[in-house]
């Protein structure tokens, strides 16, 4: 077929890919957002904490995903704990399916 069609033949490929996507949640403590009598003495200031977590998640696009020509059709992001096996591979397509 790509002898025949030549480039246009890579735009109708659906690609998929996964990645680890690392992010941040701060989490500061409500008790330092008190509402005081003004004689009353300051309320300790609570230390940041931050919480570095990891989520797989799956792309699937068009075309060319990887340049400019490429459009992203699903992004689906795994729940912590839970592995990819086939039959959380196959709702990913089914969603796949509904989006095309």
């Amino acid at each position: 077929m790509f002898n025949d069609e030549g480039e246009k033949f890579l735009d109708h490929i659906v690609n998929s890919d996964e990645n680890w996507i690392s992010y941040s949640n701060i989490e500061m403590k409500k008790h330092s957002m008190v509402w005081k009598h003004s004689g009353s003495p300051k309320p300790k200031k609570f230390k940041k904490t931050f919480h570095g977590r990891k989520l797989m998640a799956t792309f699937f696009s068009f075309g060319r995903g990887g340049d400019r020509k490429g459009v992203f059709l699903l992004v689906a992001f795994m729940n912590p704990g839970v592995t990819v096996t086939s039959e959380v591979y196959w709702e990913m397509l089914k969603q796949l399916n509904r989006v095309i």
